[in-house]
């Protein structure tokens, strides 16, 4: 399901009982309304689940300073919006002995400061979800979701209704455990992490 910017705030202002809008720059309140809170929104609800089509993996390098209590730092993804697990590197696979198996499904702990991951890994590759901001990419669920929270994020400044901004809320949330459910049987060859970050930017 492609869908543009403009097109995913009109899905949101349906919902809300409003016109539609024929770009996020007229100067109409609810066009101003939603590009206020189009980006916001569409980083928050990337960051409800790893999503397939957001997410990506990256070698990440080592930095010099590593605070106490762990052994190594390395500088984040400039594009991350969460980091979600370390996946087992080569070095992980050093010193397990011949006919062992690797449980890789198993977490491996680490903590975000600002811009570093903190770890006792000596290699980690991050699995992460990323800022992308290419809507063709979006999956049609992750779009439906989106319009119902953009709705939630407008609704009170264009209708002055807070109980029709709470529905949006709880449509929004009730749109994602199925869209993760179907998200998840799609070609995620591993279990959802996350369970074992200690991220102190959150």
């Amino acid at each position: 399901m492609a869908a543009t910017e403009t097109e995913i705030c009109n899905l949101a202002l349906t919902r809300i009982g409003q016109g539609t809008i024929t770009s996020l720059d007229e100067a109409f309140a609810p066009a101003r309304a939603c590009k206020t809170v189009y980006d916001p929104a569409r980083e928050k609800a990337l960051r409800h689940h790893p999503w397939n089509f957001a997410s990506k993996t990256a070698l990440l390098a080592q930095v010099g300073t590593t605070p106490e209590a762990w052994t190594y730092a390395y500088q984040l993804p400039v594009d991350l919006l969460r980091a979600v697990k370390i996946i087992p590197g080569a070095n992980s696979l050093s010193g397990v002995a011949s006919g062992v198996t690797l449980d890789r499904t198993q977490d491996i702990l680490f903590e975000i400061q600002g811009d570093l991951l903190l770890t006792n890994e000596s290699e980690v590759v991050l699995l992460y979800v990323w800022d992308i901001t290419d809507t063709n990419k979006f999956d049609a669920a992750f779009v439906s979701a989106l319009a119902f929270l953009i709705a939630s994020e407008v609704a009170m400044s264009i209708t002055q209704k807070p109980a029709l901004q709470q529905g949006m809320y709880q449509s929004f949330l009730a749109e994602i455990p199925p869209a993760r459910a179907v998200d998840s049987s799609e070609g995620r060859r591993e279990q959802p992490y996350g369970t074992t970050i200690v991220d102190s930017r959150l």
